[in-house]
């Protein structure tokens, strides 16, 4: 376990400091379907791998635990609906266009 660990903090800290070198966000926020101890220890874990990589010039956002947990997926899922109906719709770069020309 503490391989795996060790192995995802140095990941997470790798990509949240690379989110962060070029969107401003005020926290990273690590959670997951696993036990609380599990959690506590990969976000300290994160915290210290940020840590030994060179943050010259990022604003690191805060690295704090999550409270969803296992529920994340049910959440997740019930907001589906949601979305698809308010929010914009982020495929439309993509769409092929019929254009009114006469095709």
């Amino acid at each position: 376990m503490e391989i795996w660990i060790q192995d995802s903090a140095k990941a997470l800290a790798q990509a949240i400091v690379a989110a962060a070198s070029i969107v401003d966000f005020s926290a990273a926020v690590i959670d997951g379907g696993f036990p609380h101890w599990v959690r506590s220890r990969v976000v300290q874990a994160t915290i210290d791998e940020a840590a030994k990589l060179d943050l010259q010039g990022v604003v690191m956002p805060e690295i704090i635990e999550g409270a969803v947990g296992a529920q994340a997926r049910a959440i997740g899922g019930a907001s589906l609906p949601i979305f698809a109906r308010y929010l914009t719709d982020q495929n439309v770069l993509f769409k092929e266009v019929d254009h009114a020309e006469g095709t």
